[in-house]
């Protein structure tokens, strides 16, 4: 059987056995910080700045809804990701839909199996 693609109004069969959703609601450019200092990177386009998403229902066996911005908002993610800002760090409470997949990408890494 082939996999539905998520759209609006889209949800998750009860045919999974998991689903994990990270989303963020905070629109606006993602925000890069210097670790010791006040230097910071805003990284957005028109696109990214408007972007954001939210939970989708799901009839899967185990089911997780994750709202990065604020249920991780303090958790960070070490760079370097910059070389004008070497020694920085990305907090969730600072992601946008663009930096999703770096900020998810070590947590989630154990699920996939």
């Amino acid at each position: 059987m082939p996999v539905r693609t998520f759209r609006a109004g889209a949800k998750v069969e009860r045919n999974g056995q998991r689903f994990v959703n990270y989303y963020q609601q905070r629109g606006g450019d993602a925000i890069f910080r210097e670790v010791r200092g006040k230097r910071t990177v805003p990284i957005g386009n028109w696109l990214s700045r408007a972007l954001t998403g939210g939970p989708i229902t799901s009839q899967a066996g185990s089911s997780s809804q994750i709202r990065v911005d604020t249920a991780w908002a303090r958790e960070t993610v070490p760079g370097p990701f910059f070389m004008e800002l070497p020694n920085n760090v990305l907090y969730g409470k600072d992601v946008n839909h663009d930096v999703m997949p770096w900020f998810t990408a070590k947590r989630v890494r154990g699920l996939l199996h």
